[in-house]
């Protein structure tokens, strides 16, 4: 898996490459099923993503998708997303997977759980379901060879991976509080405390203002995930510092 493309620009002789992903290839019968699922989980069994090409009756035990993601995400795992790439007509359907793990929760809907992070290298299991008929297709991520070079191991990115899943939750959980603050404000006075958290999560408007603790955890995230590399402590003991900062909040 790579990270980025090189769009071909006047004068330069680089090819333009597709943009990373798994191609799933499916065919369907004519007596079309009325919704496809499909999971992919890793070789520990863990899912990684699950979608749907349609929307699930809301009932008793549904909850909507942007807090069965939240929620979900949390604990580590993923919920399903809904997609309409994931076609459902006769015949020959395909479906472009970018393997990236859900991005932080945002107050924006079109930016919310966007940007994850690429799935570590290693093999995976893609699961197929329509009509009560399910079908498995296996495959493997390889290492950017540029980046075995550089003398980064699997190990490496698999801890750079835990690491950004954590700081995806974190993240998620602090802008979820911090806008639930600012919502609330706008309708009636914050306590004493709940001025104090609002203080110190969010970046106050201004030229070179002291960042808050969600610019913080954000800065973190971003800058851990611009390339596949070994984390140095100053990461791993950054995100111990705003967890519990986060926690004494």
């Amino acid at each position: 898996m790579y990270r980025r493309t090189y769009r071909q620009q006047r004068d330069n002789p680089i090819p333009e490459y597709p943009d990373p992903a798994v191609v799933i290839d499916y065919r369907l019968p004519e007596q079309a099923p009325t919704s496809v699922t499909l999971s992919i989980t890793d070789e520990n069994g863990v899912l990684v993503n699950h979608f749907s090409s349609q929307q699930e009756d809301e009932g008793e035990g549904k909850s909507d998708t942007s807090a069965q993601n939240e929620s979900l995400m949390r604990s580590g795992e993923v919920s399903r997303i809904e997609t309409k790439a994931l076609k459902t007509e006769p015949g020959m359907q395909r479906f472009r997977r970018n393997m990236q793990h859900q991005g932080p929760w945002d107050k924006d809907a079109e930016h919310r759980f966007q940007s994850g992070r690429i799935v570590a290298p290693g093999r995976y299991k893609i699961t197929l379901q329509a009509d009560g008929q399910s079908v498995d297709s296996f495959v493997t991520l390889n290492t950017d060879p540029r980046v075995s070079l550089t003398g980064t191991s699997a190990e490496d990115i698999e801890q750079q991976v835990k690491l950004q899943l954590n700081l995806v939750s974190l993240l998620s959980s602090a802008r979820r509080m911090e806008h639930e603050l600012q919502e609330k404000s706008k309708k009636q006075e914050l306590s004493a405390r709940e001025q104090q958290q609002l203080l110190s999560l969010e970046t106050p408007k201004g030229i070179y203002m002291e960042p808050g603790l969600t610019s913080q955890i954000r800065y973190l995230y971003n800058m851990i995930s611009r390339a596949d590399q070994a984390l140095g402590k100053d990461a791993l003991d950054r995100f111990d510092v705003l967890q519990k900062q986060f926690e004494a909040l």
